[in-house]
């Protein structure tokens, strides 16, 4: 039995891998899924709270110009 850690988001009633797991499933291989929704949670709140940590007040300002020009990413619909 081998064990390995995958991500995975919850969509439509399935789970979808965010990455390629190390070593490869087979079609209708059976796995077990261990559930923690709390640690996703925590490291995107711990993140965030450092996001900006040693920057200057001109460099965040910089970042927030740039992180504003939303066209790159959403095209028309932003």
């Amino acid at each position: 039995m081998t064990i390995q850690t995958v991500e995975a988001v919850y969509e439509q009633g399935t789970f979808r891998l965010v990455h390629s797991p190390s070593v490869p499933f087979h079609d209708g291989q059976r796995v077990r899924i261990v559930v923690d929704t709390d640690v996703a949670t925590d490291d995107i709140l711990a993140l965030a709270t450092s996001v900006f940590d040693g920057l200057s007040e001109q460099e965040v300002q910089e970042i927030d110009v740039i992180a504003r020009q939303r066209d790159p990413f959403f095209g028309s619909r932003a």
